[in-house]
């Protein structure tokens, strides 16, 4: 299983879009918000991780 780290951003520019209709926030711009680093932190480690155990 790997996670998709697409799915992050469309989802915070959704949320970011709903929340600017009503006028809660100013502008839908989420650049700058999504730091995937974590994620990606983990995805390195499970591939080293397959890869030492079972080849992956």
């Amino acid at each position: 299983m790997e996670p998709d780290r697409a799915l992050v951003p469309s989802a915070l520019a959704t949320a970011a879009a709903h929340a600017k209709g009503p006028g809660f926030i100013p502008d839908a711009c989420i650049q700058g918000l999504v730091d995937l680093s974590a994620l990606d932190e983990v995805r390195g480690a499970g591939k080293q991780y397959a890869r030492a155990t079972i080849g992956g």
